[in-house]
């Protein structure tokens, strides 16, 4: 886009991943929101996320439904969240469904999806095969990738998100493998897709454990907190603490250790969980005061 002789670049230097995949009409409704999420997830932990998802980062296409129900490629565009994805195909779904129940074709085309009516709409018509022709550029040569190349760059991946959740509702081996990531854990299917939702969640909780083993108590040893307690401790008191403060998890000023110690004086009887949760909350309020102390005063 050229404007007043300036070239605007709406996304210059912002990476673009874009996949497609073969969907059937009857799991749209249930299969588009887990589909993007485990994408995100993936993008989240591979560190190339475009933007939070909160603030519009997610870009999506669909469209399946149309290819089943009559034939026709719909694609629909303009959804930047999941949840517009999913009410975008419900709505792709009724609308065909009421288009051949009537006797009337659904036309190959693009649309657009409304938030606001929670409907799609015509942006143009794609009336053959020849919309989608391409024609190679001169200036990007072909690029052969071997398949050694590509087990060499899986291996630099991270532990993904599936395979992370499956470790961690894995029967739990104890303490004899205390390296994040490598211990399992015995979470439940919902503790652990909690935890696996941010990164900054799962490598607490791993820490906390293993600071838990690796560091005993005068004449006890280690090894007091059990993976529940923990992963209990995290997602319902630590994240509230920091959504009523408004802020991401990787910005409360505390560190594992201090929740260490909470957890373990719970696990001893010495406080209640209601009371770690308080005194957490208090040191978290106190950091942050104290941190915008010292911003004011330079």
């Amino acid at each position: 886009e050229v404007c007043a002789h300036r070239a605007v670049l709406h996304v210059a230097e912002r990476p673009v991943m874009e996949g497609a995949s073969v969907r059937h009409a009857a799991g749209a409704r249930s299969e588009a929101k887990p589909f993007e999420e485990t994408l995100e997830n993936m993008k989240h932990w591979c560190r190339k996320r475009i933007a939070d998802r909160a603030s519009g980062g997610v870009v999506g296409r669909t469209g399946g439904a149309a290819w089943l129900l009559s034939g026709a490629r719909v694609e629909v565009k303009n959804m930047n969240s999941i949840k517009f994805l999913v009410s975008a195909a419900q709505y792709e779904i009724e609308r065909q469904v009421a288009l051949l129940r009537a006797g009337q074709p659904v036309v190959q085309e693009t649309r657009g999806y409304d938030p606001k009516t929670h409907s799609t709409y015509r942006l143009r018509s794609k009336e053959d095969a020849y919309d989608y022709r391409f024609f190679p550029d001169p200036d990007l040569p072909p690029v052969a990738i071997s398949r050694g190349t590509v087990r060499r760059l899986e291996q630099t991946l991270p532990e993904l998100p599936h395979a992370m959740r499956q470790r961690l509702m894995a029967a739990e081996n104890g303490a004899g493998e205390v390296g994040v990531g490598k211990r399992s854990y015995g979470l439940s299917a919902y503790d652990a897709g909690v935890l696996i939702a941010d990164p900054i969640a799962v490598l607490l909780f791993e820490t906390v454990l293993k600071m838990d083993c690796q560091t005993p108590r005068p004449g006890l040893g280690g090894g007091v907190l059990d993976s529940k307690t923990v992963a209990n401790f995290i997602i319902n008191d630590f994240f509230a603490i920091a959504a009523e403060r408004s802020i991401a998890i990787q910005e409360v000023p505390t560190t594992p250790w201090r929740i260490l110690q909470l957890l373990r004086m719970v696990a001893e009887d010495v406080i209640s969980s209601r009371t770690a949760k308080q005194v957490l909350s208090l040191m978290i309020d106190q950091a942050l005061q104290a941190r915008e102390q010292m911003k004011a005063t330079g």
